[in-house]
């Protein structure tokens, strides 16, 4: 069986991509924390237009009882109260429209990445599994050759070749699946780039 030795170069991009397998790791804890501080921020929002509806509704109630004793000359209240309240009431109603896009932006950016950062697992423990198997094929080859300079038994280096045939099949197998995964992955990650930009968008209409 001939035998294809790792070169130096070969050697040193899989400990890159061992590297990289690792880094890729630290990324994703990374994402998945801004997920989770994106939730946070979107269920922040939904108790505060909660509680801005609470008190839209005392204003409600406000702005009825004052206008009712308005009509008593005695009384201390003024129609400029009333128009201030009401004006209040005007703004916090029309921010909470514009807030509860933001929230469902927030809310369709959480979800999205959740998706994305499911799949970059995915991608990322194949990918992992290959480059253990780069490695494993790598010590096996050496220890391949090792074995012939020394005249070991047949029987023992037809093991060893076998095992080296069946790692090479294993890459082969990894690297199609890895390149099937990152064409996903791609696509996961244009819908995380859009769900971004409706973010960016509801920002813009964003109001106090």
């Amino acid at each position: 069986m001939k035998i294809h030795l790792p070169s130096d170069d070969e050697k040193e991009i899989i400990k890159l991509k061992e590297k990289y397998t690792s880094q890729l790791n630290n990324v994703i804890s990374a994402e998945e924390e801004i997920m989770k501080l994106i939730e946070n921020l979107a269920q922040t929002f939904q108790k505060s237009i909660k509680e801005k509806r609470n008190l839209v509704n005392i204003l409600d109630n406000l702005i009825k009882v004052e206008n009712i004793a308005l009509r008593n000359p005695t009384s201390n209240i003024n129609q400029e109260e009333i128009n201030n309240f009401s004006q209040i009431k005007n703004l916090i109603e029309s921010t909470n429209s514009n807030q509860l896009e933001f929230i469902d932006s927030l809310f369709e950016l959480k979800n999205t990445l959740k998706t994305y950062l499911s799949k970059k697992k995915e991608y990322m423990k194949e990918y992992k599994d290959l480059v253990k198997t780069l490695d494993d094929w790598m010590y096996e080859s050496e220890k391949l050759m090792q074995q012939r300079n020394k005249f070991v038994e047949d029987s023992k280096l037809q093991k060893l070749e076998q095992k080296i045939k069946d790692l090479e099949s294993s890459i082969n197998r990894l690297q199609n699946s890895s390149v099937r995964n990152l064409e996903i992955l791609l696509h996961e990650s244009k819908a995380v780039e859009s769900a971004w930009l409706q973010l960016k968008n509801n920002i813009n209409k964003y109001g106090w």
